[in-house]
């Protein structure tokens, strides 16, 4: 029993210097910026991949700083009413009206 809560004590040290060193960073990686935000990897590469969160490719890697994070969060970060989301909203517009010509409407 001293054991499992020997351990998640140790856990819970390294947790917490591991966020230490995070938020101490003017650059973060893939890695580490689902941490400091609180979302998970898949949830940051699915953001990444509609390009709404602000990121920087480099030498084969992606990098974040945390001031534009920062500010991208709060200015709304995801959700209906961040810009990045209906910027990527009428990049697919031109796509639909194709889409619709091509298949027809729904009520044929």
């Amino acid at each position: 029993m001293q054991n499992k809560d020997l351990q998640r004590r140790l856990n819970g040290i390294e947790r917490t210097l591991k966020n230490q060193v995070i938020f101490n960073k003017a650059v973060l990686t893939i890695d580490e910026t689902p941490s400091y935000l609180g979302i998970t990897k898949r949830h940051l590469n699915e953001l990444i991949k509609l390009k709404v969160i602000p990121f920087h490719f480099q030498f084969g890697h992606i990098y974040f700083k945390k001031a534009e994070l920062d500010s991208w969060m709060i200015g709304g970060g995801v959700g209906w009413f961040s810009p990045g989301f209906w910027k990527n909203i009428l990049k697919l517009l031109p796509w639909l009206s194709l889409l619709i010509k091509f298949f027809g409407s729904a009520d044929n």
